[in-house]
C-alpha cells in the first residue's frame, strides 16, 4: 500500500511538472491534480468493491478478466472513446472506466475546459460516493452470510 501511494505521488509531480513545462495553468495543473487524485480514490473504491464479492464467491479470478476487459475497452484503451457516435460516447464518457483513463489521455492530447474538467470532477466525486455506499451495504451483507472455508 505504501508502495501504491509512493507511485501515485510521483506520478502526481511528474503530471504537474510536464504540465507546468507545457504551459498550462496553474489552476487547470490544480485542477487536474484534484481530478486524478479523487480518480484514483474512485478507482480503488471500485476495485474494493469487486473485491466484496469473495464473500459469495469462492474464486475471483474470473472476475478479473471480465474487469480487465471493461478496463480496455470502456477506458478508451483499445481507440478513443471520442470516435464513437456521438450518442453512444455522450453515455460512456462518464463510465468509472473512461474517468481513469481517457479523460486525462484528452486532457493532456487535445486538452479540456475548466467547466469540462470540473464536470467530471464532479461526477468522478459521484461515482466514489455510490461505490462507498455500496461498500458499506456489501460488507453489512457479507459479514451477515460469511462463512469460513477452510482448506485441506
Amino acid at each position: 500500500m505504501h508502495l501504491l501511494l509512493e507511485t501515485n505521488f510521483l506520478v502526481l509531480c511528474l503530471i504537474a511538472y510536464f504540465g507546468i513545462v507545457s504551459g498550462i495553468s496553474t489552476i487547470m495543473l490544480l485542477l487536474l491534480v484534484i481530478y486524478l487524485s479523487c480518480a484514483i480514490v474512485m478507482f480503488f473504491s471500485l476495485m474494493l468493491l469487486l473485491g466484496m464479492m469473495a464473500f459469495w464467491l469462492v474464486e475471483l479470478w474470473p472476475l478479473r478478466s471480465f474487469v480487465t476487459a471493461c478496463y480496455l475497452l470502456f477506458g478508451g484503451r483499445y481507440f478513443p472513446l471520442s470516435h464513437l457516435p456521438i450518442k453512444i460516447y455522450q453515455i460512456v464518457q462518464y463510465n468509472p472506466f473512461s474517468l481513469v483513463t481517457d479523460v486525462p489521455a484528452r486532457f493532456l492530447t487535445v486538452g479540456l475546459t475548466t467547466s469540462e474538467l470540473m464536470q467530471y470532477l464532479l461526477v468522478t466525486l459521484l461515482w466514489l460516493l455510490v461505490f462507498l455506499y455500496l461498500y458499506k451495504i456489501m460488507l453489512k451483507l457479507g459479514l451477515r452470510l460469511y462463512e469460513g472455508v477452510e482448506s485441506v
